[in-house]
């Protein structure tokens, strides 16, 4: 449909760890736009208004994974609230964007609730109770 598409990367200095996504034709698929990036990370306000500016949708995916529960909690919640509201507040500023997706995870809303049937659609009446959950839903819940 000819969008453009932008994308943060931590750092544009170590292209080897990033150009795979700037290459012709990425992933094998047809058609793909090629993507513009540009540094921002989910601790730093630096970034964010840039890689925004003249976006018409946002869509925010980024949060910390760790295989392993990480010593403080809030190694994984810190990072992931304050890049949510990073990329929330850039997009205030915005004068351009007129919709966001922020992704999350089934954890933010089946935890801690009584089972439900199959057919049963989770809303933001189901939030996951925090003080029963580990770091890794507790980011998901409260980002």
């Amino acid at each position: 449909k000819g969008y453009r598409v932008r994308g943060t990367v931590r750092s544009l200095s170590a292209p080897e760890k990033y150009s795979y996504l700037t290459q012709d034709n990425p992933f094998g698929l047809n058609n793909v736009p090629k993507i513009e990036l540009f540094a921002a990370t989910l601790d730093n306000d630096a970034g964010w208004d840039e890689a925004i500016s003249g976006c018409t949708y946002v869509m925010h995916t980024a949060s910390p994974f760790v295989l392993e529960g990480p010593k403080n909690e809030m190694e994984l919640i810190s990072p992931a609230v304050d890049g949510t509201t990073r990329v929330l507040a850039a997009v205030a500023r915005s004068k351009t964007v007129k919709r966001v997706v922020v992704t999350s995870s089934c954890a933010a809303v089946c935890y801690g609730t009584p089972k439900k049937d199959k057919s049963y659609v989770h809303t933001e009446k189901d939030w996951t109770p925090l003080e029963k959950s580990g770091a890794y839903i507790k980011s998901k819940t409260m980002a």
